[in-house]
């Protein structure tokens, strides 16, 4: 089980550390685009990252490599919706005004780019995760907290993470402020796993108490096999990539990262997120 910083990862890679999900034809570095795009149907804005991937150890302007005079459209067996870019945020991104994103069922993205080059991938969002129950217990100030849940769609996959919500006064020799309460698993910042049938994890919201409302929110979301391989193949080229330059060389050959773009590298996946909020008592 590995646990990561669920953030947006602009690929810089080889032409040799991407694949895994399709068989792709061999294309130069320097005409290989990177592409990330995750859907649900809990998203009202769709969006894509869509990206001129870059050369291992290439320091990265990410201004210049956004590809933005694409076609991108996200579509069913019917309708689309189409992406347009946005300069503010280096993105494609659009209103779900078309589809209805639904459980089991296969979307695709279809990029188009000026010189005719298309890329293609498709993913099928999960099921409705299970409700998560939250059993915890007080420690001093600190609120240690279960979660627990029954995985009955069978679904293989998940990430899970918290957020805490309610504030508190700290005093130190410089004055008094407001701090934000935080929560923190015992395995990570979010756990990415595979599930069993009942799942359980740990974690605490230190100084719960001391806020006059404390919360917790427990989001579980069901993730597809492209979002999962691709962020536990990126964690273990990130794995390698930090272990290069020190004083002991890193001999070890990087592992590909998963790709499911048919014409380009990056992921195109799906997840279905249950939120569920808690009073802290």
């Amino acid at each position: 089980m590995k646990s990561y910083n669920l953030y947006f990862v602009i690929l810089s890679l080889t032409y040799f550390a991407c694949d895994s999900g399709v068989s792709e034809e061999s294309i130069e570095p320097n005409n290989l685009i990177s592409v990330t795009s995750f859907i649900s149907p809990q998203d009202t804005l769709l969006s894509a990252y869509i990206y001129y991937a870059q050369k291992l150890g290439t320091n990265i302007n990410v201004e210049s490599s956004a590809v933005d005079n694409a076609l991108v459209l996200i579509a069913d067996d019917q309708s689309a919706d189409t992406l347009s870019f946005i300069r503010n945020n280096l993105r494609y991104e659009g209103q779900k005004k078309n589809l209805y994103y639904l459980p089991n069922k296969t979307y695709t993205l279809k990029i188009i780019l000026p010189n005719g080059k298309t890329l293609f991938s498709e993913c099928t969002i999960p099921p409705y995760p299970e409700t998560p129950v939250l059993d915890g217990i007080r420690n001093g100030n600190d609120f240690l907290f279960t979660v627990n849940w029954n995985n009955i769609n069978q679904h293989p996959y998940f990430i899970l993470s918290s957020v805490a919500t309610g504030t508190y006064e700290v005093t130190n020799p410089r004055g008094t402020f407001t701090a934000s309460l935080i929560s923190q698993l015992d395995k990570g910042s979010f756990i990415m796993a595979k599930q069993n049938d009942n799942n359980s994890e740990t974690g605490v919201v230190p100084n719960a108490y001391l806020s006059t409302e404390p919360g917790l929110n427990i989001l579980l979301r069901n993730i597809d096999l492209n979002m999962y391989m691709f962020y536990d193949t990126y964690g273990e080229f990130d794995d390698w990539n930090s272990n290069t330059g020190n004083l002991i060389p890193n001999f070890r050959d990087p592992k590909p990262i998963y790709s499911n773009i048919i014409g380009g590298v990056g992921v195109f996946g799906a997840y279905n997120v249950n939120i569920k909020d808690f009073e802290i008592n």
